[in-house]
């Protein structure tokens, strides 16, 4: 499936980004041009911020909808929940489906880094929403992914608080970035219904970090 502005350089705006030009895999531009807006932002409004990667699953044997029914209604509560208590969340979501398979959804979530030192509680506020969104009950199947494994079940980070005032904010930086442009990758998307999203996100605001 053929996507409009996919880079296979190994940067993107002097940011490191999950690519591998042999292997013909790239990623959105548009979709990376978010993630930057959105962190961006977030260390313009705040001077510390945590970042999480999560996935969003179907229960085994849901009847999926094709369209992005469930992710809004999620998105729509879980945001709205956050906001009360001064959390100032972004998401961005990514729908992910090959094939022969149900949709599931990629995210990252930002939110002030001095309201939430880790994502313990954000995850299990997802968990409920995730789980009200397509109307089933609390299982045990983890249908919210915390992303703290990689396929062959090695640690991985699954999430960043960092403050711009420290002295590695600029690694720290890059390498958020570069974990989170696994939601710009090409080669599960373009498989979503004519005329449904691929993917959506807070509102940001173009204001680079001075």
């Amino acid at each position: 499936m053929k996507h409009k502005n996919v880079t296979y350089d190994s940067t993107y705006k002097d940011l490191p980004i999950n690519t591998d030009f042999e292997k013909d895999q790239g990623c959105i531009e548009e979709i990376l041009e978010n993630i930057k807006g959105i962190l961006e932002s977030q260390f313009i409004k705040h001077n510390k911020v945590l970042v999480v990667r999560f996935d969003l699953r179907f229960p085994a044997g849901y009847s999926a909808s094709l369209d992005n029914h469930a992710i809004s209604t999620f998105y729509d509560t879980y945001i709205r929940n956050l906001s009360r208590n001064g959390s100032s969340p972004k998401l961005l979501w990514v729908r992910e489906q090959s094939r022969e398979k149900h949709q599931h959804y990629h995210c990252m979530l930002t939110v002030n880094g001095n309201r939430h030192q880790a994502p313990h509680t954000l995850l299990k506020k997802a968990e409920e929403h995730w789980n009200r969104a397509v109307k089933v009950a609390p299982s045990p199947q983890g249908l919210v992914h915390y992303c703290h494994k990689d396929r062959q079940g090695n640690s991985v980070t699954s999430y960043y608080n960092f403050r711009r005032s420290q002295d590695n904010f600029e690694d720290l930086y890059a390498k958020c970035f570069y974990r989170c442009s696994y939601l710009a990758k090409v080669n599960t998307k373009g498989y979503e219904p004519k005329g449904k999203h691929m993917f959506g996100c807070s509102q940001w605001k173009h204001m680079p970090i001075g």
